[in-house]
């Protein structure tokens, strides 16, 4: 029906990494027809140069109508002619691909080498983007298609600048904590005569440390929970509307921010208690 022929490798896959497989693809020795799963880029590439050959542009419905010749070349050059009718079309695997039961017999009829390597690996992964992955790949000297990892390898460098402006963070945690702790000395200074009154009178360093201290407790505590609504409503906004394609992200902040704020709650509360404590001691 259309005249156009060409040299193609047939190949084929485990079902498993498949993503269309419908229920003829399947071939029994004997059998004339042959199945095919043809890559969609493959029949987008045929309509591009197509009408500047003369030859009629085909949708997908059409071309699963027309019949396939495959002609195969045995060790003696002897011509082995099939029909075939592509069955379904695959967005993953860029190939044209045929029951494996068909490729194993014809590589024992017709191939000319006693073992036969594969060509190419395909991986199932649960996340193509992995930086470990990536890194493993690149260190093997694999080939592998780029535009497939592109969101990995900047997803290495996000974690680098992340990683930077985490340091970056503790830096300005423990900078606060020094600055709130010179605030505190001028506040203690401040008050030396009414504290010194105060132990003078029976109250002991302990307990003035705690009043002290406690007060500033609520800061800490609402600073926290502001940074942390700010921070469920940027994860919610950037999966909601910029990773939305990425079911496997969450809407929510992971726990373990939860587990550091509460970390930085205690952490502040314990450090100011104990150099209030201090202070008081040298007053008394």
């Amino acid at each position: 029906m259309l005249p156009f022929s060409t040299d193609m490798f047939l190949e084929s896959l485990d079902n498993a990494f498949i993503d269309t497989i419908p229920p003829n693809f399947q071939w029994q020795p004997g059998q004339q027809e042959i199945p095919l799963i043809l890559s969609s880029d493959f029949l987008e590439i045929y309509n591009v140069f197509a009408p500047g050959q003369g030859l009629p542009q085909v949708s997908k419905e059409t071309a699963m109508g027309i019949p396939v010749q495959i002609t195969c070349y045995g060790r003696a050059f002897e011509e082995n002619q099939f029909s075939a009718r592509i069955v379904a079309f695959s967005d993953r695997v860029n190939s044209v691909l045929v029951p494996k039961s068909f490729l194993l017999w014809a590589n024992e009829q017709f191939g000319n080498k006693p073992t036969i390597q594969a060509s190419r690996l395909f991986l199932k992964l649960k996340d193509a983007n992995d930086p470990q992955l990536i890194q493993y790949l690149d260190a093997k000297g694999y080939k592998i298609n780029r535009d497939k990892t592109l969101l990995g390898r900047n997803k290495i460098i996000l974690q680098g600048i992340f990683s930077g402006l985490g340091i970056f963070g503790i830096l300005v945690v423990i900078l606060a904590l020094m600055l709130f702790s010179f605030y505190l000395q001028l506040v203690i200074a401040r008050s030396k005569e009414s504290l010194q009154l105060l132990l003078t009178l029976g109250y002991s360093p302990r307990w003035l440390g705690k009043s002290v201290s406690g007060k500033f407790i609520p800061v800490y505590v609402l600073i926290v929970l502001g940074a942390l609504g700010c921070t469920q409503i940027i994860q919610w906004a950037f999966h909601r509307f910029v990773m939305f394609s990425r079911p496997e992200l969450s809407s929510y902040a992971h726990c373990l921010v939860l587990l550091i704020a509460f970390l930085l709650v205690a952490l502040s509360a314990t450090v100011n208690y104990r150099m209030v404590k201090g202070l008081l001691n040298r007053l008394y």
